[in-house]
């Protein structure tokens, strides 16, 4: 992996000056003895040395042979369904996140207000970012409750988004409606005015 800088001890020292809640959840994980027991450095067991790369949900998995998760688990060894199951919820997270985004962009191109929906929306991505930070614990407990949040934000901005829409379909319905009205009122006032009798001197109409 590469020599730490000179005077420090290990690289996760480094590591943890900037991302202190990534470090404070791993020092609590179970991870953390079983890698010191198998000589694994912390953080560049999954995260390399000398290669930042931006992370990715499909790090976590166990059939793509460049995901971290895959140089240690196969699908038989302990951990594999919580491997799974993060990942799921992760997608699931990010395609809630995604439609309701397309839904809100609609109906914002439309004209309609969605402040709502943003609020929700936002609220889903803070829990995403959350949710990615505590694969770090490396448990399903403190993991499981925030996607759950995220995914119920994620639906209630896109309900606000489809609402929109279905308010907008509704406006223009009630406006044909209203069109229709009015020129029905108009035909009707031009026919009763041409029934009535001319004035005297007047031509005929």
């Amino acid at each position: 992996h590469g020599p730490t800088p000179t005077g420090v001890a290990s690289l996760e020292l480094v590591c943890s000056q900037c991302h202190v809640r990534e470090t404070d959840l791993y020092n609590a994980s179970p991870k953390k003895k079983i890698f010191q027991d198998t000589d694994h450095p912390g953080c560049i067991t999954c995260h390399e040395n000398h290669k930042i790369l931006k992370p990715s949900d499909s790090w976590i998995s166990m059939k793509d042979p460049v995901a971290p998760c895959s140089t240690c688990h196969d699908s038989t060894m302990k951990g594999a369904t919580e491997i799974v199951a993060v990942r799921q919820q992760l997608q699931k997270l990010s395609d809630g996140i995604d439609r309701a985004g397309l839904v809100l962009d609609r109906a914002e191109r439309v004209g309609m207000l969605v402040d709502d929906g943003r609020t929700a929306l936002r609220d889903a991505r803070e829990r995403q970012i959350l949710a990615r930070l505590n694969v770090h614990a490396f448990a399903m407990k403190p993991f499981t409750p925030l996607t759950t949040q995220g995914l119920t934000a994620a639906s209630n901005a896109e309900k606000i988004g489809y609402d929109a829409l279905a308010e907008l379909q509704f406006r223009r319905k009630g406006l044909g409606v209203a069109t229709v009205i009015i020129l029905g009122f108009l035909a009707a006032l031009w026919w009763k005015i041409r029934r009535l009798p001319p004035i005297e001197g007047e031509a005929p109409r």
